[in-house]
């Protein structure tokens, strides 16, 4: 996929969460289209950070997947507190999240 179909994508995805009344996010694409990597069949990788995660992370991350699919079936989402991203002994994930990073 283009890079610019991409970000509107994500730029729907995003307004997507404010209409559904999402607490503040912090959005982050990584993965192969952060890297200019991505294959035709590349999904799309997004890492959602908020403070309201700590609490209620299992609600909001059911809601965000449905938001997520609805606007397309390749994003791949990842929730973290702003705690959680920050850290590497809870998943390296986190650590490769934020190398290769792109703010959205």
């Amino acid at each position: 996929m283009a890079p610019t179909k991409i970000r509107k994508i994500v730029e729907k995805f995003k307004v997507g969460l404010r209409k559904a009344g999402f607490p503040p996010v912090r959005v982050y694409l990584f993965g192969s289209h952060a890297r200019n990597e991505a294959r035709r069949d590349s999904d799309i990788d997004i890492c959602l950070v908020s403070r309201e995660f700590k609490r209620h992370k299992e609600r909001y991350r059911s809601e965000a997947v449905y938001i997520a699919f609805r606007t397309d079936p390749s994003i791949q989402l990842v929730l973290a507190d702003p705690e959680e991203f920050k850290s590497n002994r809870l998943s390296p994930l986190f650590s490769r999240i934020r190398k290769e990073a792109i703010a959205a």
